[in-house]
């Protein structure tokens, strides 16, 4: 680095980012130590505290927002140098090393503005409480669902009671879910005209207008919820979901009759289900005098 300084001066320089480091921890969720979490990375998302002031007019950002990759160890610490001064989000997602869900974070974080803009104390946060992830199992009642279709219609799951419904939580972005809407859109067709069941796919895009224009395109013409984006909706949360397509039938009580539901085996639980409520109905029908 070259200073230039004239005769008797002084000249104050600063080497290197701005910012400050931040160190934290994530816990259990009861707020214990984390052990033998696989390591994994985590995004640190800088929001623009100028792009909502409160009077639905958006502001010009006065700086491109940064998000900043780190490491999270086994133990749940993390330590990140030169943050920025200004609102982060913290989002992660925990396995163990035998690849199980542990839970999420997603925490609001903010740095202070710092004189001269750079500083080496460390910003330590208070601990941060994983989200577990539930493991919704056959037989537990599905968790309601309250939401707008794609068209703004207001959606309420437990409305479709005394149905059979196919829950599917899927995105544009996602290849695996294009590939399974041939399926789904085939046990639509075949069982459109029955009273006793419906199909519900729930987008979990970032943008209404994305998964709108698809399913337009793709004439996916079954009830098509809006979830928003992943990290924003507690729903997939709710429901143990950590991968897409993940789809559930439901059945006319609003518990879980089958889950991880993908191609032929799709195919079978829906039939195996509606073939059952047929024989029943033409059982009590043989035993009318």
């Amino acid at each position: 680095v070259r200073v230039n300084a004239t005769a008797g001066g002084a000249i104050t320089a600063n080497i290197g980012g701005n910012g400050r480091p931040v160190a934290g921890r994530i816990t259990t969720a009861d707020g214990g130590e984390l052990e033998n979490a696989n390591p994994t990375s985590a995004s640190l998302a800088q929001r623009d505290p100028d792009k909502d002031r409160g009077d639905g007019k958006d502001a010009e950002p006065k700086t491109t927002p940064q998000t900043i990759i780190l490491n999270i160890g086994e133990d749940g610490r993390f330590r990140v140098e030169e943050v920025a001064p200004g609102p982060y989000t913290l989002t992660a997602q925990i396995f163990s090393k035998i690849g199980q869900m542990l839970g999420r974070v997603e925490q609001e974080i903010v740095v202070p503005e710092i004189p001269g803009g750079r500083t080496s104390e460390v910003l330590d946060l208070p601990p941060i409480a994983l989200v577990p992830f539930d493991d919704l199992d056959v037989g537990e009642e599905a968790p309601e669902i309250v939401a707008e279709q794609v068209t703004g219609e207001p959606f309420k799951l437990s409305d479709l009671r005394g149905r059979f419904v196919l829950l599917d939580f899927w995105a544009t972005w996602c290849g695996p879910c294009i590939a399974e809407m041939p399926t789904l859109k085939s046990v639509h067709e075949k069982y459109e005209d029955r009273d006793d069941f419906i199909v519900v796919s729930m987008s979990v895009d970032a943008e209404r207008e994305t998964a709108a224009d698809f399913i337009k395109r793709q004439k996916l013409d079954w009830t098509q919820v809006f979830l928003g984006e992943w990290s924003s909706s507690p729903y997939p949360t709710k429901y143990g979901v950590f991968g897409i397509p993940a789809i559930f039938l439901i059945g006319p009580d609003g518990r879980v009759l089958a889950k991880n539901l993908r191609d032929e085996k799709l195919k079978e639980e829906v039939a195996k289900a509606l073939d059952a409520v047929a024989a029943k109905e033409s059982g009590e029908a043989k035993k009318e005098p």
